[in-house]
């Protein structure tokens, strides 16, 4: 399988909500990178790492927009939606209570393949773009 098979795999195994096979896609020693400065390692990191966003948004799905491989390493730009009804742990081990608001937020995702597993996963997006839709922040004032 390329990396970008692996990318798209692993975006359909999220939304098939299979968490035994997208846990298979990645390595043992594996690390997991999101925004807040949050390091994630191992099979331990990749489950915080499924459970926080499916816990969170259960009726979530990735809307892959792009998906681009070489030899050892994939990107996928999308979108994740869903509906905050669970809570959602923060960057400082806080959790944010449901409130209840639909998402749609774009994120970019990169990884490191090593003998067809993900070995690192660094997820971008605005975290400021999460908040302001969760109803957290005030919306940006109307330009005109």
């Amino acid at each position: 399988m390329n990396t970008t098979e692996l990318v798209e795999v692993a975006v359909n195994t999220w939304n098939a909500r299979d968490n035994d096979g997208f846990a298979a896609l990645f390595d043992e020693n594996c690390e997991i990178t999101i925004p807040g400065g949050v390091l994630l390692r191992g099979a331990e990191g990749v489950q915080m790492f499924w459970h926080g966003y499916h816990n969170a948004f259960p009726d979530n799905q990735v809307v892959l927009r792009t998906a681009l491989g070489s030899d050892d390493a994939g990107t996928e730009e999308a979108v994740f939606e869903g509906t905050h009804t669970g809570p959602l742990q923060s960057p400082d081990g806080s959790e944010i209570p449901p409130t209840g608001r639909h998402v749609a937020v774009p994120f970019v995702g990169v990884s490191t393949i090593r003998s067809d597993k993900i070995l690192s996963y660094r997820m971008y997006f605005d975290q400021v773009e999460l908040l302001t839709q969760l109803g957290l922040m005030p919306a940006p004032a109307a330009s005109g």
